[in-house]
């Protein structure tokens, strides 16, 4: 009996502009729509304005966050998130976007967001192809992992000065910051940081988003130009800047973290400053040579391995479209996991005699693998 109350309840809330649903009343609900099944068991209230999906959870906090649509208005081309909603005769605040609200909305275009938000949720617009603007409020604090990932139409971004998180931060190999990239394969033509902004900036016009107290560039667009104050290539900063073609690394780049140019597809010119003293691109090989270890890092389409080369990194020609063979010389002794993956029109490769790989070769496609001796083996 319960089950059928609880269903009526949700029919009642998708025929009507304010619905208030009290979590505690669909407990037990057993036909539920997506967005309810993930979210109300965290919940005071749900509630339903305008076809979008609002929760409260704590009803003692006075806060709400944004859910996305309900499931009969997913086709919608825009978005009003309420500054705030209505319950019992208490107004809650909307401070957040939560996490994959409005994930692979396919059709939407435009959102409206209101001078409240605080934090955007991991994943919150992922997937949102068509969506061709977005106006990050002052009010904004934390953008989360991957939030705008996939946003192939967003064109430009303003990162105003309260913003103290992009993406969650973690620590690699060398103890340097690396970030997710929130805008992970936007081709970002104008990105600018807010100069108020104390954890942030977009110096010189660089067109990225750079760590101010680590000097790292976490997040590219097209044409970005790394400046010479940078000192390290964050985590999937350029992923998937398909118009890059060109790459000149300054002076003092200390680290590039191996995801960092990953889906480049047309990168095909590679110069490292003579006077960098970690990186080298010897021989005008168009390619990222670690001096220290003789590590080929970052490779390009036109790329000419030289013969002093040891090791061949992880995912250092991962989505060259432009590559299509490939010689490998008699010194390299190891090339690690990925590192030529989704290269798509790979035909040749050509390998020394004894030499050991661990998956290179993920998604070559047009490669014959018979033609790799002990492909997928570690030696």
């Amino acid at each position: 009996m319960r089950t059928y109350f609880a269903l009526f309840i949700i029919t009642i809330a998708f025929c009507t502009k304010f619905t208030v649903i009290s979590a505690a009343n669909v407990d037990n609900m057993e036909q539920q729509t997506p967005k309810f099944e993930e979210n109300y068991w965290q919940y005071d209230y749900l509630r339903i304005v305008d076809n979008l999906l609002y929760g409260v959870p704590d009803s003692d906090s006075l806060v709400a966050e944004c859910l996305g649509f309900i499931d009969n208005a997913i086709s919608a081309n825009r978005a009003d998130i309420e500054k705030s909603i209505n319950i019992y005769g208490k107004d809650y605040m909307v401070t957040s976007i939560g996490e994959k609200a409005f994930k692979d909305c396919q059709f939407l275009q435009k959102v409206t967001i209101p001078d409240c938000i605080r934090t955007f949720g991991k994943e919150c617009f992922k997937g949102c192809v068509n969506l061709q603007s977005v106006e990050i409020p002052e009010s904004t604090e934390i953008i989360d992992n991957y939030a705008f990932a996939g946003c192939i139409r967003l064109k430009s971004i303003f990162i105003p000065k309260n913003v103290v998180q992009i993406g969650n931060e973690y620590t690699i190999g060398q103890m340097l910051p690396s970030m997710t990239n929130v805008f992970y394969g936007c081709n970002l033509n104008k990105i600018v940081v807010d100069k108020q902004n104390r954890h942030y900036d977009s110096r010189g016009n660089c067109n990225a988003i750079i760590n101010s107290k680590t000097n790292s560039l976490i997040v590219a667009g097209v044409n970005t130009r790394i400046p010479k104050t940078v000192t390290s290539i964050g985590d999937e900063s350029f992923v998937c800047q398909i118009w890059l073609e060109k790459l000149k690394i300054p002076q003092d780049i200390e680290y590039i973290e191996y995801t960092a140019f990953d889906g480049c597809s047309m990168l095909s010119n590679i110069k490292v400053s003579k006077a960098n003293k970690v990186y080298d691109s010897r021989d005008n090989c168009n390619a990222v040579m670690e001096t220290a270890t003789n590590t080929l890092v970052v490779g390009s389409n036109n790329t000419i391995i030289p013969e002093t080369t040891k090791k061949i990194g992880s995912m250092a020609f991962s989505g060259r479209a432009g590559l299509r063979e490939i010689v490998i010389p008699s010194g390299v002794d190891f090339i690690m996991s990925g590192a030529f993956n989704n290269c798509i029109n790979l035909e040749r490769v050509v390998l020394p005699k004894t030499i050991h790989y661990n998956y290179p070769f993920g998604n070559c496609i047009r490669l014959n693998m018979n033609t790799i001796p002990g492909n997928g083996e570690v030696f």
